[in-house]
């Protein structure tokens, strides 16, 4: 079983900032690898970017943490913040030592605590990223439809319907792909619409009834009561230019009733995909146990 104290305190990770995360990671990492740093020491770019009575925090550390995703301006707001927030590490520590008498020993029996959730942590996500499997069939995702049914009932009044609005110039052939049942025409609607729809939803997801109504400028009537599989043309006109609507109300789910399977299969597979994570933590920390017992690894005292 995955122990619930490890859990706990991931959560509560949750209401550290995230630049307190990061420097708490680095003085872990410090203390299992010796103060050495992570990686090859001959590549580590010791420019020094803040320092803090004489305490220097190095490139190399700050670039450990920005987010390879984030470029330019954000980049740098993110660094900065983070420098900044390293400062104030740096005074709240000095304070705290002034301060409070043995503070290293008050709070080492968090740290080792935080220590070990961020080693298991490590270890599961380690773990996930090699040896989860990934592949969901959809056989499998529709079994699981079947067996937890309501976990797909919609909580209100939803939508299902395909949508494309073009330039009026634009509208040729696009009811008769619209109409069509196959799967293909779908598809090659779609991939028009990609370069020439203003808007389209081809799609087997489900909306809300105000999203209906957003839809439905230039619609005669009320758009959430359109006969279902009927493709209704309306024009619109919008900033000087004519655009031409087309609608197909595929069904309307009533509060309480099962989604299609169509629009579940995103969660499902997340949803598979997290119990199998769950199944895989918890299989390898049991055998870990296991093994370790047959070992004579451990031995447990009660009163």
């Amino acid at each position: 079983m995955l122990n619930k104290s490890f859990l706990k305190y991931i959560e509560q990770l949750g209401s550290i900032s995230a630049y307190q995360i990061m420097l708490i990671i680095t003085i872990l990492l410090c203390i299992m690898n010796g103060c050495g740093g992570c990686g090859d020491k001959k590549a580590l770019d010791k420019r020094l970017v803040a320092e803090y009575n004489g305490d220097p925090l190095y490139m190399y550390q700050l670039q450990r943490y920005v987010p390879s995703e984030l470029k330019g301006q954000d980049s740098a707001e993110f660094a900065n913040n983070f420098i900044d927030d390293w400062l104030t590490n740096q005074a709240v520590k000095e304070k705290a030592e002034k301060e409070i008498t043995d503070l290293n020993e008050k709070i080492e029996p968090e740290i080792a605590t935080l220590k070990m959730s961020l080693i298991r942590k490590t270890f599961a996500d380690w773990l996930v990223n090699t040896q989860l499997d990934t592949i969901i069939s959809d056989q499998v995702m529709r079994d699981y439809f079947k067996k937890y049914p309501d976990r797909f009932r919609s909580d209100r009044v939803q939508y299902q319907y395909f949508y494309v609005k073009v330039m009026s110039e634009n509208a040729t052939q696009i009811a008769s792909q619209m109409n069509s049942a196959k799967a293909e025409e779908l598809n090659k609607l779609a991939k028009w619409c990609e370069d020439n729809a203003v808007e389209y939803r081809l799609d087997s997801s489900v909306t809300s009834e105000s999203e209906m109504k957003r839809i439905a400028s230039g619609y005669y009537g009320t758009i959430t009561r359109a006969k279902t599989n009927t493709l209704q043309t309306y024009n619109v006109a919008e900033g000087g230019k004519n655009y031409t609507q087309f609608f197909r109300l595929l069904k309307v789910i009533q509060e309480g009733e099962m989604l299609p399977f169509a629009a579940c299969k995103d969660r499902i597979e997340m949803l598979i995909l997290n119990q199998r994570k769950n199944e895989l933590i918890e299989q390898m920390e049991t055998g870990l146990l296991e093994d370790a017992k047959k070992s004579n690894k451990y031995k447990k005292y009660t009163e």
